[in-house]
Protein backbone atom coordinates (compact mmCIF):
# COMPACT_ATOMS: atom_id res chain seq x y z
CA UNK A 1 0.00 0.00 0.00
CA UNK A 2 2.84 2.39 0.91
CA UNK A 3 4.11 2.14 -2.97
CA UNK A 4 1.04 2.98 -4.62
CA UNK A 5 -0.05 5.70 -2.16
CA UNK A 6 3.89 7.46 -2.91
CA UNK A 7 3.37 7.08 -6.80
CA UNK A 8 -0.01 9.06 -6.56
CA UNK A 9 1.22 11.65 -3.90
CA UNK A 10 3.82 12.16 -6.26
CA UNK A 11 1.57 12.89 -8.86
CA UNK A 12 -0.47 15.25 -6.85
CA UNK A 13 2.41 16.68 -5.20
CA UNK A 14 3.99 17.86 -8.51
CA UNK A 15 0.43 18.92 -9.69
CA UNK A 16 0.27 21.45 -6.89
CA UNK A 17 4.28 22.43 -7.71
CA UNK A 18 2.70 23.75 -10.98
CA UNK A 19 -0.17 25.00 -9.68
CA UNK A 20 1.64 27.06 -7.26
CA UNK A 21 4.01 28.45 -10.27
CA UNK A 22 0.98 29.26 -11.96
CA UNK A 23 -0.06 31.34 -8.66
CA UNK A 24 -3.32 29.18 -8.57
CA UNK A 25 -4.75 28.09 -5.43
CA UNK A 26 -3.23 24.67 -4.79
CA UNK A 27 -6.20 21.45 -5.15
CA UNK A 28 -6.49 19.56 -2.34
CA UNK A 29 -4.42 16.69 -1.53
CA UNK A 30 -1.46 18.41 -3.73
CA UNK A 31 0.41 20.80 -1.37
CA UNK A 32 3.33 18.97 -0.46
CA UNK A 33 4.04 21.32 2.83
CA UNK A 34 0.38 20.20 4.11
CA UNK A 35 -0.77 17.68 3.13
CA UNK A 36 -0.67 14.66 5.94
CA UNK A 37 -0.41 11.24 3.62
CA UNK A 38 -1.69 8.83 6.52
CA UNK A 39 -4.89 11.17 6.64
CA UNK A 40 -5.46 11.11 3.33
CA UNK A 41 -5.14 7.53 2.65
CA UNK A 42 -7.34 6.68 5.35
CA UNK A 43 -10.18 9.08 4.20
CA UNK A 44 -9.70 7.18 0.72
CA UNK A 45 -10.14 3.47 2.01
CA UNK A 46 -12.85 4.94 4.43
CA UNK A 47 -14.98 6.92 2.16
CA UNK A 48 -14.26 5.69 -1.55
CA UNK A 49 -12.50 2.47 -2.05
CA UNK A 50 -14.24 0.43 1.22
CA UNK A 51 -18.03 1.66 0.27
CA UNK A 52 -16.90 0.81 -3.27
CA UNK A 53 -15.61 -2.49 -2.20
CA UNK A 54 -18.73 -3.25 -0.18
CA UNK A 55 -21.06 -2.72 -3.01
CA UNK A 56 -19.06 -4.89 -5.19
CA UNK A 57 -19.25 -7.84 -2.68
CA UNK A 58 -22.92 -7.84 -3.08
CA UNK A 59 -23.11 -8.98 -6.39
CA UNK A 60 -19.64 -11.05 -5.95
CA UNK A 61 -18.97 -12.52 -2.80
CA UNK A 62 -15.31 -13.43 -3.51
CA UNK A 63 -14.50 -9.48 -3.39
CA UNK A 64 -14.91 -9.89 0.21
CA UNK A 65 -13.30 -12.86 1.44
CA UNK A 66 -10.17 -12.32 -0.47
CA UNK A 67 -9.96 -8.63 -0.54
CA UNK A 68 -11.33 -7.40 2.67
CA UNK A 69 -8.54 -8.70 4.93
CA UNK A 70 -5.51 -6.62 2.74
CA UNK A 71 -8.06 -3.71 2.80
CA UNK A 72 -8.33 -4.23 6.54
CA UNK A 73 -5.06 -4.53 7.05
CA UNK A 74 -4.51 -1.37 4.68
CA UNK A 75 -6.50 0.75 6.27
CA UNK A 76 -4.80 -0.21 9.87
CA UNK A 77 -1.71 0.40 8.40
CA UNK A 78 -2.13 4.04 7.46
CA UNK A 79 -4.43 4.94 10.71
CA UNK A 80 -1.28 3.78 13.00
CA UNK A 81 0.67 5.92 10.94
CA UNK A 82 -2.21 9.17 11.58
CA UNK A 83 0.02 12.27 12.83
CA UNK A 84 -1.73 12.04 16.79
CA UNK A 85 -0.57 8.32 16.33
CA UNK A 86 3.01 8.98 16.25
CA UNK A 87 2.63 12.14 18.38
CA UNK A 88 3.10 14.53 16.23
CA UNK A 89 0.92 17.39 15.83
CA UNK A 90 -0.96 17.31 12.31
CA UNK A 91 1.03 19.25 9.03
CA UNK A 92 -1.31 22.22 9.82
CA UNK A 93 -0.67 22.46 13.32
CA UNK A 94 2.94 22.84 12.54
CA UNK A 95 2.43 24.95 9.99
CA UNK A 96 0.71 27.63 11.89
CA UNK A 97 3.17 27.19 14.83
CA UNK A 98 6.43 27.76 12.53
CA UNK A 99 4.31 30.95 11.23
CA UNK A 100 3.62 31.83 14.63
CA UNK A 101 7.55 31.51 15.56
CA UNK A 102 8.59 34.23 12.81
Amino acid sequence: CITWADKCHEEFFGQGDREKEMDLPVSPLCDRHTTDIASSQVGFISFIVLPTWQAMADFFPKVAEEGFPQLKANLEYWESQLPNKRGEKPPQDRIEEEEEEK
